[in-house]
């Protein structure tokens, strides 16, 4: 496997979580009051440990999952390109990487081609894989992000999307306030020198 080296193996670990709430969230106004598939009544019921919401009818259980995205580094001239986010986006008015969720019918790369040209009309290649996290923004919204490195292969740089401005930063300025610690903890072994990479095949 083709990394940075040992000494950067050493510096480097993935993070696998980042909560922004104190524990013991109220999932509450996630569970359907319905069957989704049938429409009858659901109750609650003990399914393998945890309490979750069940169709005596036809046997469908609902579970809460989180939801998957990614987040992409691109990097230019050892500088990284961030984006504003829109006040409709969750945060909004703060600074991320390059992100979104991964739809049903796309693998976490397409996912990423899609989301970058989408909010910054950047056209990439994806390199590598750096870090996987749970990230528990608030108790109706947990994500876990795969986080990609990428080259630019074509495109016009523009905001769009969910982004309103973007921009490229380097490790000679402050950062504006990032929306997710997750991306402050990626930029900042980024700019460390720290990042493993792992090579990603070619789809």
């Amino acid at each position: 496997m083709n990394t940075e080296g040992p000494h950067k193996r050493e510096k480097m670990k993935i993070k696998p979580c980042f909560k922004t709430y104190p524990d013991n969230p109220d999932t509450s106004e996630l569970e359907f009051n319905f069957c989704p598939k049938c429409c009858t009544k659901l109750i609650a019921m003990e399914q393998d440990g945890v309490l979750r919401k069940v169709c005596a009818k036809c046997e469908y259980i609902q579970y809460i999952n989180p939801l998957p995205g990614v987040a992409v580094i691109i990097e230019n001239d050892h500088k990284l390109l961030i984006g504003k986010r829109s006040q409709k986006s969750i945060l909004g008015g703060k600074w991320c990487l390059p992100c979104g969720f991964i739809e049903h019918n796309e693998s976490f790369v397409e996912a990423a081609y899609r989301e970058v040209l989408e909010e910054t009309g950047l056209r990439i290649d994806v390199t590598s894989l750096i870090n996987v996290s749970s990230n528990q923004l608030t108790p109706s919204l947990h994500t876990i992000v795969t986080v990609l490195m990428a080259e630019i292969v074509g495109g016009k740089l523009q905001a769009g999307d969910d982004m309103v401005k973007i921009m490229w930063v380097d490790n000679s300025v402050s950062l504006p306030e990032l929306a997710f610690e997750s991306d402050r903890f990626i930029i900042s072994k980024y700019f460390e020198k720290a990042l493993i990479r792992i090579p990603i095949e070619a789809e």
